[in-house]
């Protein structure tokens, strides 16, 4: 009749054990507090991205950004309140904002901002 072919019987190996999980969540928790994605973080830890995923769905720990804020958050290098002006005005933020107007412009491109100042 022939030789049959072998069966692979190998199960399939995870790198983390089911005691590592609540470690592995922790670390999820604190990449995402400093923007990191849900890919670079699946990379750092070297799970997938759809575990990520399943283990979210269930316990609900991170709350998922929209496309586009994780890279933003990613790229930004100091660290401010977008929305400084957005609350009470007092004095100071009315200075600050007298002066970048009045000095300077903001250019508003599609993925970042830019402050110009210009010596007056």
């Amino acid at each position: 009749m022939g030789i049959k072919e072998e069966v692979n019987r190998n199960k399939r190996r995870r790198v983390y054990e089911a005691r590592d999980k609540e470690e592995i969540i922790n670390s999820i928790i604190k990449l995402h507090a400093e923007g990191y994605s849900q890919v670079d973080i699946a990379k750092s830890l070297k799970i997938s991205r759809g575990t990520i995923r399943r283990w979210n769905n269930e316990l609900h720990f991170i709350k998922i950004r929209t496309p586009g804020v994780a890279g933003k958050l990613k790229n930004k290098i100091y660290n401010y309140d977008e929305d400084f002006f957005e609350h009470t005005l007092t004095p100071n933020k009315a200075y600050i904002l007298g002066y970048i107007t009045g000095d300077g412009t903001i250019y508003d491109r599609k993925k970042s901002k830019r402050l110009v100042l210009a010596p007056g």
